[in-house]
């Protein structure tokens, strides 16, 4: 859960490639990664990317107020981006 966890900080903070992000957090493959991380939290990085990723939750900071806590454990997708 370690490198999905930094994949997710990867995909919510920077504009770089899945597969650039696969390859930094340590898979060996940006297919593997994307199984994997379908499997554990429930969507594709592409989609967690648009759900989760920077532009995302600056809207979500702005309507809440507050910055969110990003050191947090990483949000499973929802089940409507999960299809």
């Amino acid at each position: 859960m370690v490198r999905l966890a930094a994949a997710c900080e990867l995909l919510s903070q920077t504009e770089e490639t899945i597969s650039t992000i696969s390859e930094k957090s340590g898979f060996s493959d940006a297919s593997s990664f994307a199984r994997q991380f379908k499997k554990s939290l429930g969507c594709t990085p592409a989609q967690y990317r648009k759900q989760f990723g920077y532009e995302a939750v600056s809207k979500l900071e702005t309507r809440a107020g507050r910055a969110a806590d990003r050191k947090m454990t990483p949000p499973f997708c929802s089940s409507e981006t999960a299809d």
